[in-house]
């Protein structure tokens, strides 16, 4: 298996926080759209009045209005 198999764990509670844990590097971070690098996937967390309440070694933990959470390869080097 590769990193992005067997690392990556994202956890939603509602609609109001979100775990993503195997987080390589925060790529964006601003109140309408949160990403992170994890091997060769991106996730990007969308919606309103995001803030981060955990930014740990490899794992954050998002708060606000979620409205989607996308998955898409890495096209950041």
């Amino acid at each position: 298996m590769n990193k992005q198999e067997n690392s990556l764990f994202t956890e939603l509670r509602g609609n109001g926080h979100c775990l993503i844990e195997g987080v390589d590097r925060l790529l964006r971070y601003n109140d309408n759209i949160i990403s992170i690098l994890a091997g060769k996937l991106t996730v990007s967390i969308n919606g309103n009045e995001l803030t981060l309440d955990c930014l740990a070694e490899n794992r954050i933990g998002v708060r606000g209005k979620i409205v989607s959470v996308t998955f898409g390869e890495c096209d950041v080097v």
